[in-house]
This record gives C-alpha cells, sequence and structure tokens, in this order.
C-alpha cells in the first residue's frame, strides 16, 4: 500500500503539498461543499442518521448514536476505464495513461469471447426452397 511520501515521490513534489491537498479537500468537505477533480472522481460527505440500539448483554438499556457524517467517493468514468484496461492495451500503448485521454475502441464482446463483426445486409431476398414446407405434402 502507498502512502503520502510514495505519491509525492511519484509526483515529485514534497510530501507536505500533498498533505495540503488532502487537508484542503476535507476543510470543503466539513463545510458541506463536494469536490470534484476531472477524470479522478467526486468527493461528498454523506449524512447517516442517529440510532437507538438495544444492548443484548443488559435488558431493557439502550445504547443511542448520534448523527454522524461520512466521506463518499464516486470515481470518475475516465478513473473506472483506467483501472479496468487491460494490460495487453497498456503494453502496446494503445491506452491514455494521463487524465482526460481518449479511450481505446473495444470490440463488442459475449460472455468474454470477440464477436465477428456483421456483414452487410445483402439486396437479394431469399426464397424457400421448393418442397420444404409442410403444405404441399401428402400423407
Amino acid at each position: 500500500m502507498a502512502g503520502m511520501a510514495d505519491v509525492a515521490r511519484g509526483a515529485g513534489v514534497k510530501v507536505d503539498v500533498v498533505e495540503d491537498v488532502f487537508n484542503e479537500v476535507l476543510r470543503i468537505l466539513c463545510r458541506g461543499d463536494s469536490v470534484r477533480i476531472k477524470g479522478f472522481g467526486v468527493f461528498e460527505r454523506k449524512t447517516y442518521p442517529g440510532r437507538t440500539l438495544n444492548t443484548p448483554v443488559i435488558p431493557d438499556q439502550t445504547v443511542t448514536f448520534p448523527d454522524s457524517y461520512r466521506m463518499k467517493f464516486r470515481q470518475s468514468q475516465i478513473a473506472k476505464h483506467r483501472l479496468n484496461v487491460k494490460a495487453s492495451a497498456k503494453a502496446k500503448g494503445r491506452a491514455s495513461l494521463t487524465l482526460g485521454g481518449a479511450k481505446p475502441k473495444r470490440q463488442p464482446t459475449v460472455k468474454g469471447k470477440k464477436v465477428a463483426k456483421k456483414p452487410a445486409a445483402s439486396s437479394k431476398k431469399r426464397t424457400p426452397k421448393k418442397g420444404s414446407g409442410k403444405a404441399g405434402k401428402a400423407k
């Protein structure tokens, strides 16, 4: 698992810069706003209502939990795509490795198998073969 130092080293910045970015994201979430990072995702603050539970050890005693907030994250389509690009596409260089890059074209698949493209419809009409229907047969 990578930490703040690993992220900072990979980005070529000091650890303090990465920490400041995340602290600012938390400050904005505490204010009640959401944070959208294009090509990455959206951080939001979600309210969870409080609840009262009965304790299983001591009957007739209840424990009350107050309302609380949690951070919710929704990834962007670009991030989702980058996480799911096949290793072969990365090796060939077809996948974009930058935020906001174009997606490589995918071939249609059915349960993991490649599907051949349908040929263009021909203008010839198909005529049934003689004697293939039940109507012309006698018992």
